[in-house]
C-alpha cells in the first residue's frame, strides 16, 4: 500500500431545454452535428505533456514541438477518424491512434506507448498527475490522480463547513461501496446516493475511479478527521492511497467550552 499524507490541500473553487416539434428537433440536431468540430479542427493549437514536452499543430498540416529542449518540426495528416500520420525530418512516418476532446489529447503509437497532452483548464490536472508519477512511477498517467486531489480538496471544504455548523466532524463510510481493486478498478463507476457524504454536502461530478471515505478521531464529538481516496489505476490489485488529515484538532466553541 502506498500512502501519502498531506496536512493541507489548496481548496479548489468549484439550457434551457425547450420543447419543439419534430421538424424543429431534426433541424436543431442537424445544426448541432454540423457545429461539432472534427478531430482535424480540434487538434489545432498548442498542447503540453509536461514541463519539457510541447506540441503545436497548425491548420496547414505542419507541426512543431519541443522535446527536452530540442525543437522539431514536421507534417501531420489524419488518415482516419482516429488515426494520424506524423512525419518529422527524414525519419520514417509514425502512425498514431488519436483520442481527442477540446482540451485533452492522447496519442498512442503502434507498439502501445501512450503520451497524454492537455491544454486550458486540464493543464493543472496534468501537472498534478505528473507530480504523483514522480513519487510513484508505477502509476498510470491518465488524469485519475487529479480526480483524487480535487475530490479530497472538496471533501475537506465540506467537512470544515459541517464542523462550523455542528461542532463535530462526520464519519463517511466508503463510497462507491461497489469499488474493488484489481481488474476493472480504473473504470469510472457511479457514486452511491443517500450516504453520510450527502449530509456533509459532498457529491463528485460524474462517475469516479477512486473509493472515498472519512474517518473521525472519536465517537460522539469528533474534532479531527482523515479523508482517504483509494485507487488501483493499473488494475494490478495493489491499491494506491491518498490521505488528507485535519490540520489540527478543532476546539469546540459551544457548551462547556464557552
Amino acid at each position: 500500500m502506498r500512502v501519502f499524507q498531506f496536512c493541507s490541500i489548496v481548496c479548489l473553487v468549484f439550457s434551457l431545454v425547450s420543447c419543439a416539434s419534430a421538424p424543429e428537433k431534426a433541424v436543431s440536431f442537424a445544426q448541432e452535428k454540423a457545429a461539432t468540430p472534427t478531430p482535424e479542427e480540434t487538434i489545432v493549437g498548442e498542447w503540453t505533456a509536461g514541463e519539457d514536452i510541447t506540441m503545436e499543430f497548425l491548420k496547414d498540416g505542419t507541426m512543431r514541438g519541443s522535446f527536452s529542449g530540442e525543437s522539431e518540426s514536421g507534417n501531420y495528416e489524419f488518415i482516419g477518424e482516429n488515426q494520424m500520420r506524423i512525419t518529422i525530418g527524414n525519419v520514417k512516418p509514425s502512425i498514431l491512434e488519436v483520442l481527442i476532446s477540446t482540451n485533452k489529447l492522447s496519442l498512442t503509437t503502434l507498439d502501445g506507448k501512450i503520451t497524454k497532452y492537455a491544454r486550458g483548464e486540464y493543464l493543472e490536472e496534468l501537472k498534478a498527475a505528473k507530480e504523483l508519477e514522480k513519487l510513484n512511477p508505477k502509476m498510470i498517467l491518465n488524469m485519475g490522480p487529479a480526480e483524487a486531489f480535487k475530490n479530497l480538496a472538496a471533501i475537506r471544504v465540506c467537512l470544515e463547513a459541517y464542523f462550523a455548523e455542528n461542532d463535530t466532524y462526520l464519519a463517511c463510510p466508503t463510497n462507491p461501496s461497489k469499488w474493488a481493486a484489481g481488474k476493472g478498478a480504473s473504470t469510472p463507476i457511479p457514486w452511491d446516493e443517500g450516504t453520510a457524504f450527502d449530509k456533509i454536502g459532498f457529491r463528485p461530478k460524474g462517475n469516479v475511479r477512486y473509493q472515498y471515505s472519512v474517518a473521525t478521531g472519536a465517537s460522539g464529538i469528533a474534532t479531527s478527521y482523515s479523508a482517504t481516496a483509494t485507487g488501483d489505476l493499473d488494475e494490478d490489485g495493489e491499491v494506491w492511497v491518498l490521505t488528507i488529515t485535519s490540520p489540527s484538532k478543532r476546539r469546540r466553541i459551544s457548551g462547556d467550552d464557552h
